[in-house]
């Protein structure tokens, strides 16, 4: 643990602010230790990968960076990745894709499955295939990897500013301006415009199914 300030009032009531960083005692993030009776209050922030700010890549690497760094490393695990590694390998598959998919959520890899099969498919119409990272398919779903990605940046910014614990953590001139917390409603245009259809499973689905005929539609053309 890091103590990050000496002195940090909370409730009329003075803590030590204290950073939790590869812990096997607790999960990563910053408390309030109280002094006097030796003992964590509160959760101050969550860590990467918690609930609020889960990320199976970030937890990765930051165990791996930690485990080295503080001489820690789960050893265990690690050989057993390598018995996997080894194992699928002599299987003849993919051991970097097998690793991949192995800690990746399954609405992830559910995904780039989906887009394999689209690409099967491709490759399977055209007579002449486009192997160059120039390719219709390739810009096309780089795209569409981009777009996800600042759409998820978005989603975790206004759910940060819709937390109602926001105010005890920015300055009150920032709570006053932004008027935070936000509502929970206040960026849910689908619900507002198209009803009860916009969280219906059946919609969703029509919705990727349409999105992955855009992407055969569009791998399959030529540049110009």
């Amino acid at each position: 643990m890091k103590v990050e300030r000496d002195s940090f009032i909370y409730k009329g009531k003075a803590y030590v602010l204290v950073n939790s960083l590869g812990s096997h005692e607790i999960p990563d993030g910053e408390y309030l230790y109280d002094a006097g009776t030796k003992r964590i209050e509160f959760q101050w922030a969550q860590g990467i990968g918690s609930d609020k700010a889960p990320a199976p890549q970030a937890r990765l690497m930051a165990t791996v960076i930690s485990g080295i760094l503080n001489q820690r490393l789960p050893w265990h695990l690690v050989l057993m990745g390598v018995a996997l590694v080894v194992a699928v390998e002599i299987l003849g598959v993919r051991s970097l894709a097998f690793a991949t998919g192995s800690y990746l959520p399954l609405g992830t890899t559910a995904a780039m499955f989906a887009g394999g099969l689209v690409r099967v498919l491709v490759e399977a119409t055209i007579k002449k295939k486009d192997e160059s990272e120039a390719s219709p398919g390739a810009l096309y779903s780089s795209g569409l990897i981009a777009a996800g990605g600042v759409f998820g940046l978005l989603g975790v910014v206004i759910a940060l500013l819709q937390d109602p614990e926001i105010p005890t953590h920015a300055p009150p001139w920032l709570t006053a301006v932004l008027r935070l917390p936000w509502r929970a409603d206040l960026f849910a245009f689908g619900p507002k415009i198209m009803g009860s259809l916009a969280t219906s499973n059946l919609f969703g689905i029509f919705m990727f199914a349409l999105l992955a005929a855009s992407l055969f539609y569009f791998a399959r053309k030529k540049l110009d």
